[in-house]
């Protein structure tokens, strides 16, 4: 047997044991999710995305293609940081409900 189908037997092995340790930690944490406090977030993510994008546009609405100073730029990173983390934490919340993790509430 060689080393890559080791390593696949030995994490599917433990895959079980892990799945259950996510699901323990999360139910922990997390109230029940339905439909409604999903969207919910994922409306908070989108709200975020559009900030961070209209953030961008701005630099597009300068006069002459002016460049946009330090303090802009600063900004305009710090949006994206905050998007960036928000779409993880959102994909991050739908693996865990695609992998049952979390615990649903109203069945779907």
């Amino acid at each position: 047997m060689d080393d890559d189908m080791k390593r696949q037997q030995f994490l599917k092995a433990l895959e079980p044991a892990v799945a259950e340790a996510n699901r323990h930690a999360i139910h922990a944490k997390l109230p029940k999710v339905n439909q409604e406090i999903f969207l919910r977030f994922a409306v908070s993510v989108a709200r975020v995305r559009a900030e961070y994008l209209a953030q961008a546009m701005t630099l597009a609405d300068r006069e002459h293609g002016g460049v946009p100073n330090d303090a802009e730029v600063a900004q305009l990173a710090g949006l994206r940081a905050r998007y960036e983390e928000a779409v993880k934490a959102y994909d991050a919340l739908a693996h865990a409900v695609e992998r049952g993790y979390v615990e649903l509430d109203g069945g779907a």
